[in-house]
């Protein structure tokens, strides 16, 4: 994935109705409850330029 150098990271997905969503990246975590339709969307801090960067998603499974 590449992320534009500056801004937020924008991160969303699906997963079932009312899960427990966390996105982890440079020791920043962040979390939201799906909504009804199982839709999230959350938002990790600005990157500098360089990288690699790795991103963690977990809810009840997990990717990275």
């Amino acid at each position: 994935m590449v992320v534009q150098q500056g801004q937020p990271v924008h991160i969303w997905g699906w997963a079932d109705a009312g899960e427990s969503i966390s996105a982890s990246m440079l020791g920043q975590t962040r979390s939201v409850i799906t909504n009804a339709n199982g839709q999230w969307e959350l938002v990790l801090p600005k990157v500098k330029a360089g990288g690699p960067y790795t991103i963690s998603i977990r809810g009840k499974t997990s990717v990275t």
